[in-house]
């Protein structure tokens, strides 16, 4: 049996010589068009009998000798070898030393790690995915199968876990990714492009008097088409991650935190923001009277473009990875292919933030902490502003990965718990600091709403006597996911045909990623249909991909509320609200830390299990102590339990802010915003690394 990554030009030959002998091609990707038609025509040519199909299992499905799900396993033993690669290679590259002349190494260094944990937990998984298929293979012996894969610079640490696996593998093609170049040259083209375009225009601002150029987009009402030019006054950015862009702290908006920044009028931009729908009036009010600028795609905004300025920026950090490359030649070394392009793309990312915040006059960027990027980071450590990040997820908890780091300034975590998995991340963060849970505040914010009420009484209107609230997490149809449409279809089915068999249940369905929600769940169709006639069932839809809903709002219509132990933020809020909040372990996530305290009470192996204590909890909460109860484990996850997250995030934000705005230097603004948070909330609450404490 041949296993293949995908089938494209670069794997044809391979394919075409080991496929001669094997009984089937199973293939993990769609194939490249021009490899699939050249491979039907050898078949039709009768020069390969093989069958060929595509992987259908996914590695949610592997479980181990105790039941338990392989996925997180395999994410750390991937983890394990990026460790070992971090410090046998990168740490020792000459390259990297030579090129940490312009950046900082420990930042390089993280840099080519994600790039390493990125490739190697896909493939990692991909083994572990292939070992369960061959032992479902009776007639197939683990000798004769053979997995190809796409070289990386990091394929002999794939090669020595797969030997020990006892699976046969072997590489294929450049120790560059041919798929990656194409999406960074498909992204950086337009953009150059835009910055050659835009010359004219820049030369003729400069002779005016000012250098910001912006890229006029869709024809808007009342003029919003114009990009404000840059304060006199430095900025703070904010990374709109698709979310509702609102400043009402009651709307689920990534400028939940702003109002208790307060940094005033006309210091925020918002960045990223993708929309098809115009902005709200109160964003627009806010809009034209200078309190905040926008960049983005959208019908009431513009997107930024790149100034002349970056062309030369770009070339000389190019200039400066070939010089890198040069210089670290000696007897019998060499710089991989793979490193000079990643560091060539670092390079272009660099430059284009460099250009982006110089022009908007950036001293202080705010990101989720999977959002920001190492080259941003970089160029505003060039710039001496601050970058901020800040944690939102809690599905973290096991199996952290640097995807979560980027080197930023200051990142703020929920609790020492997710501290420590960040310093043993060595994320190169100047500060961490907790925070508590980023939306334990929320009740107090949505309650009143009149919505709330409103679905309770209907649903009682309609017979329902007890109501549970399901927040589920999203599904993805691929082999590498471990929540898949079938999984997630099966937890709603359980809960549509409870509703159906038991006439005094009402449920509210809140998921997490609504715009494709009843897509996902097509195979449901009747069974939803007759819910949806019980009048017991609501779906509270967004049309955002990240929910403007609280999950807190749709916990205090119901009595208590369940979602999935795979995710758990979403439930998190729902606890920390006061709702009994119950978690099903539908992946079998046997080794989370929430077993040890919540195991019965608040984790559930099974559906049934959960229905079971739910009922007798509504039929007598009082013989149910525990049922749906996080006390036990809350401290381990928000240590303050106060609602003042946004408080504290925007707090240290203004006062970092502050500190720039009159001239301090990066490391004294941070020093400064960090005692003055001490002051307020405790120094056990700030911790900074060691190197930068004995440098500042």
């Amino acid at each position: 049996m041949l296993f293949v990554d995908r089938l494209c030009l670069w794997s044809l030959v391979p394919v075409l010589w080991h496929g001669r002998s094997a009984a089937a091609i199973v293939r993990f990707e769609e194939p490249e068009r021009s490899a699939g038609v050249f491979l039907a025509t050898v078949r039709a040519l009768g020069l390969l009998r093989a069958q060929e199909r595509l992987v259908t299992s996914h590695i949610g499905q592997v479980v181990d000798q105790d039941g338990c799900c392989v996925y997180v396993s395999l994410q750390e033993e991937a983890r394990r070898h990026c460790r070992q690669l971090r410090r046998d290679l990168l740490e020792r590259s000459p390259f990297l030393a030579t090129l940490a002349r312009r950046w900082q190494h420990e930042k390089l260094v993280l840099y080519f790690e994600r790039l390493a944990e990125q490739w190697l937990t896909r493939e990692f998984l991909r083994l572990g995915l292939v070992e369960w298929l061959l032992g479902r293979e009776d007639d197939v012996r683990r000798a004769d199968a053979l997995l190809l894969v796409r070289r990386s610079c990091w394929f002999l640490a794939l090669q020595r876990y797969a030997a020990a696996r006892n699976i046969r593998l072997q590489g294929y093609g450049p120790n560059w990714d041919p798929d990656r170049a194409g999406r960074v040259f498909d992204r950086a083209v337009p953009t150059l492009r835009r910055g050659l375009a835009s010359l004219p225009r820049f030369l003729t601002r400069v002779v005016a008097g000012w250098g910001c150029g912006a890229r006029k987009g869709r024809e808007c009402p009342d003029g919003l088409a114009q990009l404000p030019a840059p304060t006199a006054v430095p900025t703070v950015a904010v990374h709109n991650y698709h979310r509702t862009l609102s400043l009402r702290p009651e709307d689920r908006s990534g400028l939940f935190w702003a109002a208790e920044a307060d940094v005033g009028a006309g210091y925020l931009l918002v960045y990223g923001y993708t929309s098809e729908a115009p902005l709200s009036p109160e964003v627009r009010t806010a809009f034209h009277s200078g309190g905040l600028r926008i960049v983005g795609r959208g019908p009431d905004v513009v997107d930024w473009r790149p100034r002349p300025a970056m062309l030369v920026v770009l070339g000389r950090e190019l200039l400066a990875v070939l010089w890198a490359a040069v210089a670290s030649l000696g007897p019998g070394s060499r710089v991989p292919a793979y490193l000079l392009f990643e560091a060539a793309s670092l390079a272009f990312e660099y430059s284009y933030w460099l250009d982006f915040f110089q022009g908007n006059r950036v001293a202080v960027n705010v990101t989720p902490d999977n959002v920001a990027a190492v080259g941003q980071v970089l160029a505003l450590d060039h710039l001496g502003g601050a970058t901020i990040s800040y944690q939102y997820s809690l599905s973290n908890i096991v199996a952290p990965s640097t995807a979560l780091v980027a080197g930023e300034n200051v990142q703020f975590v929920f609790s020492s718990r997710f501290r420590e998995q960040r310093q043993r991340l060595r994320g190169a963060n100047d500060w961490l600091v907790n925070m508590g849970f980023v939306h334990g505040g929320v009740r107090r914010l949505v309650e009143a709403n009149p919505r709330i009420e409103a679905v309770r009484r209907g649903l009682e209107a309609q017979g329902a006597r007890h109501i549970l609230c399901f927040l589920d997490e999203n599904s993805v149809d691929r082999w590498y996911i471990r929540s898949s449409h079938a999984v997630a279809a099966a937890d709603y089915r359980f809960l549509l045909e409870w509703l159906l068999d038991e006439p005094t249940l009402g449920v509210v369905f809140k998921p997490k990623k609504s715009t494709d929600l009843f897509q996902r769940l097509a195979s449901l169709g009747d069974l939803l249909e007759r819910a949806r006639d019980t009048g017991r069932a609501v779906f509270l839809t967004s049309d955002t991909l990240v929910g403007n809903i609280y999950p807190t709002e749709a916990a205090l219509m119901a009595d208590a509320v369940v979602g999935l132990l795979n995710g758990g933020t979403a439930a998190l809020e729902a606890a920390l609200a006061g709702i009994p909040t119950a978690l099903i372990d539908a992946t079998a996530t046997l080794d989370h830390p929430f077993y040890a305290w919540g195991r019965g009470r608040v984790v559930f192996r099974e559906w049934p299990a959960f229905r079971s204590a739910f009922e007798a909890y509504c039929a007598d909460p009082d013989r149910c102590p525990g049922f749906g109860d996080w006390t036990p484990g809350l401290d381990d996850i928000d240590p303050f339990r106060d609602g003042n997250a946004a408080g504290r995030l925007g707090s240290f934000i203004r006062w970092t802010h502050e500190a720039l705005r009159d001239g301090a230097t990066q490391q004294t603004a941070l020093a400064t915003a960090a005692q003055r948070f001490a002051t307020v909330w405790g120094q056990e609450h700030v911790w900074q690394d060691q190197d930068r404490r004995d440098h500042a």
